[in-house]
């Protein structure tokens, strides 16, 4: 299986850092070793504020990622 997903914007206070947090604990744990998880780019707003305060905000996000038994394509957006 291939799940894609684009243009979450985490960093930016109109993102929906709830729904993709709820995608990665739902659909994402199923995934395997033979299947693969796409972030199309704009995951991350690191354009609109400081990059380090927006990754510490998102520190949950990027540990759920590395927990996954699975391929991740980062594909970077022209806001990441």
């Amino acid at each position: 299986m291939i799940l894609a997903v684009s243009d979450v914007h985490l960093g930016y206070n109109a993102s929906n850092g709830k729904a993709f947090d709820q995608f990665l604990r739902t659909r994402c744990r199923s995934l395997g070793k033979n299947d693969s998880l796409v972030l199309l780019g704009d995951i991350f707003d690191f354009w609109r504020r400081n990059n380090v305060a927006v990754a510490l905000e998102n520190e949950t996000v990027f540990s759920m990622l590395e927990g996954l038994d699975t391929t991740i394509h980062y594909v970077v957006g022209n806001h990441d």
